[in-house]
């Protein structure tokens, strides 16, 4: 694998979305239609995506990613290769780290730097203002929905003594 600089970091950061979203369009055209011809655009991202994957390949390995093909079913494998590619080189440079709660590139000289793409995200902080109006909120809240219910269960109450009092209309009779 090539040695992990911060620059290469910062690119294999922007590359994987881009070749994932790409792999992700190809793979729904490859279901449909995967002999189907890819236009001469899709052709040229991929070719360019491709292309920059290259620099995370192992020196030596003789492993170079085939040409973008011009079919969808075969696209779609050499876009996955290449995402394979990139997923490797980031398994190899990165660790996980208990202090920065996610996964870190190994940077040279002992650097570690969050891999943003699989960078937790987490809730902001609740601060304590907030939580005595949220309280209010809720109290005013629940005090809306029991008046509510006592309203409809004192009209049901009366709706109902209503109906036992009344006597029966005539033609409500069941001879």
């Amino acid at each position: 694998m090539s040695p992990l600089t911060a620059a290469l970091a910062t690119t294999h950061e922007a590359l994987y979305p881009r070749l994932d979203m790409l792999l992700r369009q190809v793979e729904a055209i490859a279901a449909r239609k995967p002999e189907g011809d890819v236009p001469a655009e899709t052709l040229a991202t991929a070719e360019a995506l491709l292309f920059d994957t290259r620099r995370f390949a192992g020196r030596g390995t003789g492993r170079d990613l085939a040409p973008a093909p011009d079919s969808f079913g075969a696209l779609a494998t050499v876009l996955g290769q290449a995402l394979a590619r990139l997923a490797a080189f980031e398994t190899a440079h990165s660790v996980w780290s208990g202090p920065h709660n996610g996964f870190v590139w190994r940077l040279p000289r002992g650097e570690l730097r969050p891999v943003a793409r699989l960078r937790p995200h987490t809730a902001l902080p609740v601060h304590a203002g907030d939580d005595r109006e949220t309280a209010r909120m809720r109290a005013e809240i629940v005090r809306r929905i029991a008046a509510k219910y006592d309203e409809g269960f004192d009209a049901g109450r009366k709706a109902a003594a209503a109906s036992l009092s009344t006597p029966p209309s005539p033609g409500m009779s069941g001879g």
